[in-house]
């Protein structure tokens, strides 16, 4: 399951609704500009399930406070376990996101839960669905939350350099994510968009089963980039033998620890910490190397100084 975004579409933000968002959604199929979505009360966890064309693409808690989809919680821990070891800045709201794929925005809609004057800017595609999700759902209100109906790479492109703390990438075309957004070329551009120490937060999944190679070509890009890298799942995924989402998160500051090991691991869909060396050597297992013999520091080192200034956000 994942928010789905994609990657076509004008700049323009949201309608805002005047009124409050329903406390009771319309139940069913809505039409929107890129097919329908689907509303669905659930009882397991309280809240409502949005499909779109078919796919469950978020999961809005009656508490925005809950998330649902395991995944995001993996999300959320990385994010909790980065934005708590932050140096706070007078004057800056405690975090700056921008979420690439918007759909419901269940993530910043907990994100503003949890960092009360934090702001959020979700990116949609799709303006039928950016419109109806401030009807339909319990969203914050901006500052605290923003949905703009942009291209996701465009958001990127043209964001101001340091202008975001976090950037969470959940784009998808059907079950995929488009190949402009994988690779050393946009995560140079993500990077641009942070703040020092910012932190990247991709979603890649769901991986088909007995296969890992788009995975590590997303996660080898992330670690090209930034100083520091980990990548997020149960075993079993990473190793190809069932489908599921993986996590990537990069930064120039550590990702997480033993606190985040074991917060992953305590979650009701425990997922598995890999950071730095792991990560890397996941990413670029040494039979890919070239040569076999480089290290992940010599990678990182000669990566960074062939970025140049082409990976600035434009």
């Amino acid at each position: 399951m994942h928010e789905t975004g994609s990657v076509w579409g004008n700049s323009r933000l949201a309608t805002m609704s005047p009124r409050p968002s329903s406390p009771h959604p319309p139940e069913g199929e809505q039409t929107i500009d890129t097919g329908t979505c689907e509303i669905v009360r659930d009882r397991d966890v309280p809240g409502w399930l949005l499909l779109v064309n078919g796919q469950p693409s978020s999961h809005l808690a009656d508490d925005p406070h809950v998330l649902a989809f395991e995944y995001m919680r993996w999300m959320a821990a990385i994010i909790r376990a980065h934005s708590d070891g932050a140096p706070e800045t007078a004057g800056t709201p405690r975090l700056r996101g921008l979420h690439l794929g918007g759909a419901g925005c269940a993530l910043p809609r907990y994100l503003v839960a949890e960092y009360p004057g934090s702001h959020h800017r979700a990116v949609e595609v799709d303006a039928a669905l950016a419109a109806g999700v401030r009807d339909w759902f319990d969203l914050p209100r901006a500052p605290g939350l923003r949905i703009r109906v942009d291209d996701a790479r465009r958001a990127v492109d043209t964001a101001h350099p340091g202008a975001y703390d976090l950037v969470v990438r959940d784009v998808f075309a059907g079950d995929r994510t488009p190949d402009e957004f994988i690779g050393p070329r946009f995560a140079g551009q993500v990077h641009a968009a942070l703040s020092p120490g910012g932190l990247y937060v991709v979603n890649c999944g769901p991986a088909a089963a007995g296969s890992v190679t788009s995975i590590r070509a997303d996660a080898a890009g992330v670690a090209e980039v930034f100083a520091h890298v980990a990548v997020v799942a149960p075993m079993s995924v990473l190793r190809g033998r069932t489908r599921g989402n993986v996590i990537i998160a990069g930064s120039d500051r550590p990702i997480g620890g033993a606190a985040l090991s074991a917060a992953l691991l305590s979650d009701q869909s425990p997922a598995h910490l890999l950071s730095d060396d792991a990560a890397r050597s996941f990413a670029t297992p040494s039979r890919d190397r070239p040569g076999g013999t480089r290290s992940a520091e010599q990678s990182h080192a000669e990566a960074r100084s062939a970025q140049g200034p082409a990976h600035r956000a434009r």
